[in-house]
């Protein structure tokens, strides 16, 4: 492993350009690997008595998936892979195919269209008995290759010409022709005269042709860097965090090195900036290498994605508890990794001991007939709060207390405080916080409202609009008991106001809620913030 003192660059955890599943060079050269490959075995079956042998079937299907999954490489290391003999491939389609590439690179963005279309026209044509199908369109291949004719449709010239010219840096960055060198007659004629499948198809290359015309002619020479990095579809990053998470956690030396991952890591995050587990990778990759800043934001930045991702989902009020959960507890793994044993006190036990007093307070306001000591009590929650800068926290204990000064008589007091304090509740609280903060803040107005006239029947009108948010958001989390008590207060609202039926209807929801869940109305009433 390098070393911890190495320089990694941190700044870039957060980018904002991104486009999920790109069309990438290394996808148009498995394209074309897979094209040659197909055109050899349609040219076999209409051969007689000639078969590709089993070997070479099985190599090349599990050698074409892996191409599918894996994280673009290099075409030297393209080269490598399908000629160090790990697979068994038959020479004439890597010969093919090198030649396939080169045809794309001499004779431009028409030849790389006609790769990947004629794919598609000739190997997934509709199934019959005298021309059978050699590609299914809801085969792995077939899904593969129908979503890179649909992305390349969408694309713009100026995006195909681009696409072309990453194309071309690719093609020359490797070893163009150390292929077709290295497989040499001797080899081709013994493993074609064991297949009896003969070299055929190969596109043509007029030699008058060369690559620096073309460039020349379309005026690409010029290169760009950024067209060298490769580019991430969701699977390959998703496949690619997973394999390098579980290595950091349990075999750490096989994971790659620090340097060598974050760069990755980098490159995943320019290209899918909103995948949120590629930022959680980065923080296991700087807590192996002893970086807090760069732990500490790429742990905020999974965390805000994490949020963004669950807010905008179907998932249930649980499994975003456990989302917010499992982030304070990596956050407080992380201060115990460096030490940071008071920052741990403050995550965990400060909260802890504010929630304690809160509940206490709870328990006296039910239970107890004198109030002085259940103040004091909230007044020094709060101050610990404040002094951990625990603001959500502060907040809710300032709603606790208006609740008291309520039950106390102090029903101005309350209103001024919760007005204070209810912003940041409906902002930044749960669907309970925000639903019992409102809730609360109703109770407060009904409290304080004219006596008489006109002004009183328009307040409640108001609470009794105010009540419908606060039932929509008690129902979201299944709260029963809380709105059963907010349909008893809307009741009586709409009987003051003289609106019967509106009375009845809630009298009637009431009823039915109380049945299912039968509650004793003095203890109802008594309900805490």
């Amino acid at each position: 492993m390098e070393g911890s003192g190495e320089n990694l660059d941190f700044s870039r955890l957060i980018n904002v350009r991104g486009n999920v599943d790109n069309i990438t060079p290394h996808k148009i050269a498995v394209v074309a690997f897979i094209r040659e490959y197909g055109l050899l075995k349609i040219e076999a079956k209409t051969m007689i008595n000639c078969t590709m042998a089993p070997k070479y079937r099985k190599d090349f299907c599990i050698l074409a998936l892996k191409l599918i999954q894996c994280p673009d490489m290099d075409f030297k290391d393209l080269e490598t892979l399908l000629t160090d003999g790990r697979y068994n491939l038959l020479s004439v389609h890597l010969e093919n195919f090198c030649v396939r590439l080169k045809n794309i690179h001499v004779n431009g963005i028409s030849a790389l269209m006609d790769c990947v279309t004629s794919t598609i026209d000739k190997l997934m044509i509709e199934q019959s008995e005298t021309n059978p199908c050699t590609i299914t369109r809801c085969s792995v291949l077939g899904f593969y290759l129908r979503r890179i004719m649909l992305q390349l449709d969408k694309l713009t010239f100026v995006q195909v010409v681009s696409l072309y010219k990453s194309f071309c840096v690719y093609y020359q960055k490797g070893r163009p022709g150390l292929m077709m060198r290295s497989l040499s007659k001797e080899r081709l004629n013994h493993m074609e005269s064991t297949v009896g499948v003969p070299c055929t198809g190969s596109p043509s290359l007029p030699e008058e042709t060369k690559p620096q015309e073309v460039f020349t002619r379309m005026n690409l020479i010029e290169r760009d860097n950024s067209l060298e990095e490769c580019q991430w579809s969701r699977k390959q990053a998703e496949l690619f965090t997973a394999q390098q998470a579980n290595l950091l956690q349990i075999n750490e030396r096989k994971a790659l090195p620090p340097k060598q991952l974050q760069k990755t890591i980098m490159q995943i995050m320019n290209d899918i900036p909103d995948y949120s587990d590629i930022h959680f990778l980065s923080f296991l990759n700087c807590m192996r290498m002893k970086e807090f800043c760069g732990a500490q934001d790429s742990l905020y930045n999974c965390f805000d994605r994490t949020v963004f991702n669950i807010c905008s989902s179907t998932n249930n009020m649980n499994d975003k508890n456990k989302n917010f959960r499992y982030a304070a507890l990596n956050r407080a793994a992380m201060h115990t990794q460096f030490g940071h044993l008071y920052v741990c006190f403050y995550l965990h036990f400060a909260p802890l001991r504010l929630q304690a007093m809160i509940l206490m307070s709870q328990v006296q306001l039910s239970y107890s007939a004198t109030q002085s000591t259940n103040v004091l009590l909230l007044n020094e929650a709060l101050s610990w709060a404040k002094k951990f800068h625990l603001h959500y926290l502060a907040a809710t204990v300032e709603m606790h207390i208006a609740n008291v000064q309520l039950h106390m008589g102090c029903a101005k007091n309350a209103l001024l405080l919760v007005r204070k304090v209810l912003p940041l509740v409906m902002a930044h609280g749960s669907a309970y916080d925000m639903a019992r903060g409102l809730l609360l803040y109703t109770k407060c107005r009904i409290a304080t409202a004219p006596p008489s006239g006109e002004a009183r029947i328009q307040v409640f009108q108001s609470c009794c609009e105010a009540l419908e948010s606060v039932k929509e958001n008690f129902c979201k989390i299944g709260a029963q008991v809380r709105l059963l008590q907010t349909w008893y207060i809307q009741a009586q609202l709409y009987n003051d106001v003289g609106n019967i039926a509106a009375r009845n209807q809630c009298a009637w929801m009431y009823r039915q809620l109380e049945t299912q869940n039968p509650v004793d109305l003095s203890n109802m009433l008594h309900i805490m913030y």
